[in-house]
């Protein structure tokens, strides 16, 4: 019995060539786009579920009222050193601590030094997460302050095949080399991890910790927190509450003097928890490369109106080709096959293109998976493909698009009455109220994916061209592997790139322009009390020509010169948003205190804002500080003359190799490190664009087939129109205005909703593109055309067959 359903149904199949294959076509492609874009979301929800006590883990943030945005509420990571004891001596829920601190990228063995990344950690660290320890000290990796931890990359790197337990490496410490002792190799972290390290040496080798251990002001590394078993988050900082009143008062007290209000819980600043299964998306406050969890959720949304699309287009066909079987129905109903018998036929073979066009799917998306990750930045492997809640979701998926595809039309035919299928009075040329909603809905669904994509494309356009107050183009940005040398490496560099036309000027920062090859960024602030007000802003620290070399014009004093020599003490250039929290109207001269143990910063400029950071975030107050000989500079910034940018960088790349024979060379021109920062927009702007042209394609390929439909069932109709004297465009509209009626509808719904997810999309960034009428006029221009253009293709060629020929048709 089974045997013949199937056979039944191939040849069925087989009978009705390109409907079949205009089904299969839409639903293998949407499969395709759908499977891929769920496997990158359910990848990017995957971060950091890899470890055993991933429900207890936490990372502790600070918590204040401010007057600094609409909400008055700021959050920040950065802990003090004494927090970490204050967590583990003094909190009962609490059952381990760590710090993590980003030190400096430095490890050598044999003389042979290898760029690593160097954090510093507490010996609690191995107790919250699941890195396991493949060889060495499994109990206690970093019990002594002489112990390092490697990664297994880092020890490969190091010391080749050699057996690295016990082994003396130095890593760089604020400079210095610092002889450790290799106690343990862990796994390499893998790559859903948002805690990343090669190489890891305890918190007290930082040179900062002795200076700054009881320093509660002095904030700059992650604290993570163990919670014990059975203990709630809201339990654990209800018990921090009182110990940040009690380490904190004072300063509580001077915010409450300034004015700031309480939140609603009555605090004006305390600290909290962040599950970690919230670090890889939080924007603010997050680790690692955070993704916010609004872009996975359209990426969902976009699968998901991609599925619909191709199975509204099934269900029409599906529909419209039952009612041509009603004579084989009533057939088999005579001679004895019941309802079920019906339903099952009909719906097998919907199950069977469903899954024929599942398997050409993910054929694929074998084939296209790293063009896929290519085009959209991502890392997706097979692998995540073929894990138990992927394939449980693949089956799921043919069910329901053929339970929903095949099953109504199955349902509609079944319960057709034998005697009038047999007497032919069963009228099918009526459209369906259901088939004329779902074209409704797929082209409103189209027109909504073109609209917000060409929204969010101009916002990216917008955000990558707006000026951001220095020159991009001719500045090539270089990490520099020992920024301790940085100021003395900048020197050198000037002298040997001296007589090079092609090089106008050089200088140095402690922070980088964009986001570099190096992947890495920084932010350095303070605060302090002027006026009984409080003024937060960031430091930026330079070394001569920033200004020239950057292209940034000043308002008013003098840049950096050096035959100052106070320039290199406290002398700062400040930006017109910090000259707006001082409160002065000329502020050149004017000298305020940020910390009692330094000198009087001596404003001795003003320039205009730019944008140190991204413009995801409005430009803030900045101090801009001239380097001394004990300051760090990580990068060299290198104005050059752009008319061989190729050469030059070789140039720049040799010189550099001289001056730093270990340093992997990361140069960019900053217009590069931008165009970074818009990493996800732009994948975002892609992802919209195929799946607009993915919509836009399946929506006229099901409009296609059904206009074929359509035109077969009124071939007569049209004969006698057509001797009564129609002529070619009356016909073609006829046949036409239906669906264009229904295109239109479409059109107008998708409209207001388009509006409204780009209005709250658009929210999220302070500067933006205004919502114009443009996108949606060409969304729907470009629907109604390329709709006309299919359907067409059909009625103008049965308007201009010959009548004689379509009346005698059987």
């Amino acid at each position: 019995m089974f045997k013949n359903y199937i056979k039944i149904a191939w040849r069925n199949i087989a009978k009705r060539k390109t409907n079949t294959a205009i089904s299969t076509l839409g639903l293998a492609v949407a499969f395709t786009c759908c499977t891929f874009l769920f496997l990158t979301t359910a990848y990017e929800f995957s971060f950091d579920r890899f470890h055993d006590n991933k429900n207890q883990i936490f990372k502790v943030y600070n918590n204040y009222s401010s007057p600094v945005n609409n909400e008055g509420i700021t959050r920040s990571a950065a802990m003090s050193i004494p927090v970490s004891p204050m967590l583990k001596n003094e909190v009962p829920g609490i059952e381990k601590v760590t710090r993590i601190l980003n030190g400096e990228s430095g490890a050598m063995y044999q003389n042979k030094e290898q760029s690593l990344q160097v954090n510093y950690v507490d010996d609690d660290f191995f107790g919250i997460f699941s890195f396991p320890v493949i060889a060495g000290n499994r109990q206690a990796p970093l019990g002594g302050i002489g112990n390092v931890v490697l990664s297994e990359y880092a020890a490969k790197k190091l010391l080749g095949n050699e057996d690295p337990i016990g082994k003396i490496i130095k890593v760089k410490t604020g400079g210095d080399w610092k002889d450790l002792s290799i106690s343990a190799i862990v796994k390499d972290f893998p790559q859903n991890s948002s805690i990343t390290f090669d190489v890891l040496i305890r918190s007290e080798l930082n040179p900062a910790y002795t200076a700054n251990k009881n320093d509660w002001n002095h904030q700059d590394h992650s604290v993570y927190v163990k919670i014990k078993p059975g203990v709630t988050r809201d339990v654990v900082e209800n018990e921090i509450k009182p110990l940040v009143k009690k380490y904190r008062a004072a300063d509580i007290d001077e915010m409450k003097r300034l004015g700031v209000k309480p939140d609603k819980n009555g605090d004006v600043y305390t600290l909290k928890l962040l599950p970690l299964s919230e670090i890889h998306f939080d924007t603010q406050i997050g680790t690692g490369s955070v993704t916010a969890k609004r872009y996975l959720y359209t990426l969902v949304l976009v699968g998901l109106f991609i599925l619909l699309i191709a199975a509204f287009n099934f269900i029409n066909l599906n529909i419209a080709q039952a009612f041509t079987r009603v004579k084989e129905v009533g057939v088999r109903k005579s001679i004895g096959a019941g309802t079920r018998q019906i339903f099952l036929q009909v719906w097998g073979e919907s199950f069977l293109v469903c899954l024929l066009a599942v398997i050409i799917g993910i054929t694929a998306l074998t084939i296209l998976i790293k063009p896929f990750n290519q085009l959209l930045g991502q890392n997706i492997s097979l692998r995540h493909l073929y894990q138990p809640a992927t394939l449980l979701y693949i089956i799921l998926m043919v069910f329901l698009v053929s339970l929903f595809a095949g099953g109504y039309p199955a349902l509609l035919v079944s319960k057709l009455n034998t005697v009038q299928i047999l007497k032919g009075t069963v009228s099918v040329k009526r459209p369906g109220i259901l088939r004329n909603l779902l074209i409704v809905v797929q082209f409103s669904l189209a027109v909504l994916l073109m609209a917000c994509g060409l929204t969010v494309f101009r916002q990216f356009e917008f955000m990558r061209s707006m000026p951001l107050g220095y020159n991009q183009a001719a500045v090539i940005s270089v990490p520099i592997d020992h920024p301790e040398n940085g100021k003395h490496i900048i020197d050198e560099l000037r002298r040997r790139l001296s007589s090079q036309t092609a090089v106008i000027s050089i200088t140095g920062s402690d922070i980088n322009f964009g986001l570099g090859k190096d992947g890495s960024t920084s932010t350095s602030s303070i605060g302090f009390t002027l006026h009984d007000n409080l003024v937060r802003t960031n430091l930026l620290t330079v070394d001569y020509d920033f200004l020239k070399t950057m292209g940034i014009q000043l308002k008013a004093g003098r840049d950096f010169d050096k035959s100052f020599g106070s320039d290199t003490l406290r002398n700062v250039i400040i930006n017109e948003s910090m000259a707006n929290k001082l409160g002065i109207k000329d502020p050149v001269g004017f000298s305020y205190l940020t910390d009692s143990s330094e000198p009087r910063s001596v404003v001795i400029g003003v320039v205009p804002d730019f944008h140190l950071y991204s413009p995801h975030k409005k430009t803030a107050p900045l101090s801009i500080y001239m380097a001394g000989n004990n300051d760090f500079l990580s990068y060299a910034l290198i104005n050059v003359n752009t008319q061989n940018p190729s050469q030059i960088m070789d140039l720049i790349k040799k010189e550099f190799k001289q001056l730093e024979p270990n340093n992997d060379f990361n140069g960019s021109f900053i217009t590069e490190n931008v165009d970074r920062w818009y990493k996800k927009e732009k994948r975002f702007s892609r992802v919209l664009a195929i799946a607009t042209g993915l919509a836009i394609f399946l929506s006229c390929l099901g409009l296609f087939a059904m206009t074929a439909l359509l035109v077969n069932q009124r071939v007569k109709e049209i004969g006698v129109r057509k001797v009564l004297g129609a002529s070619v465009q009356n016909l073609t509209a006829l046949l036409s205005q239906d669906f264009l009626f229904l295109i239109v509808t479409g059109v107008i719904i998708a409209i207001p909703l388009a509006l409204m997810f780009l209005q709250s999309w658009l929210s999220d960034f302070p500067y933006r593109v205004t919502i114009g009428w443009q996108a949606f006029a060409l969304s729907g221009a470009a629907a109604l055309v390329v709709a006309i253009a299919t359907i067409s293709l059909h009625t103008i060629k049965a308007a201009l067959a010959n009548p004689v020929k379509s009346l005698r048709t059987e």
